[in-house]
């Protein structure tokens, strides 16, 4: 995967990257909210630092390779985690936003796609905004 930058999407993504190299573990930002950053790396395997405490989750994606499965997964461990609001950004950021949403249907046990409403999790996508205006949304 190059650093070719050849438009304004990839622009924001090559920004997104080298904000993701900056942090190579699990980081609490602030307390007041309570924000953590981290990076993940192949095989991507993401853990909550909330203990099972439900949590906002901002995704963005500097993977351009990201397979389907590998999306899949992640957005099945952010919903078993906790995750209730998720904002996805970065590469494919409408694909994260659907994986999240099929991740959670997918937690009905009875197959209806119909999972309890006190564990619905909102999901939205941003193409094309800065980082800056995603984070003025979320808080």
């Amino acid at each position: 995967m190059g650093d070719l930058i050849l438009n304004r999407q990839d622009a924001k993504v090559a920004k997104f990257r080298e904000r993701c190299r900056q942090g190579e573990s699990l980081q609490q930002i602030t307390k007041k909210p309570n924000v953590w950053f981290t990076t993940l790396e192949l095989p991507y395997d993401f853990t909550s630092p909330f203990n099972g405490e439900e949590y906002v989750l901002l995704v963005i994606n500097c993977d351009s390779q990201l397979s389907n499965e590998q999306e899949n997964g992640l957005a099945g461990q952010f919903v078993a985690t906790g995750c209730r609001n998720a904002f996805c950004a970065g590469y494919g950021c409408s694909r994260f936003h659907d994986a999240i949403d099929w991740a959670y249907m997918n937690t009905d046990t009875t197959g209806n796609f119909d999972p309890p409403d006190d564990t619905h999790i909102m999901t939205s996508w941003y193409e094309d905004e800065e980082v800056e205006e995603v984070l003025e949304t979320m808080f």
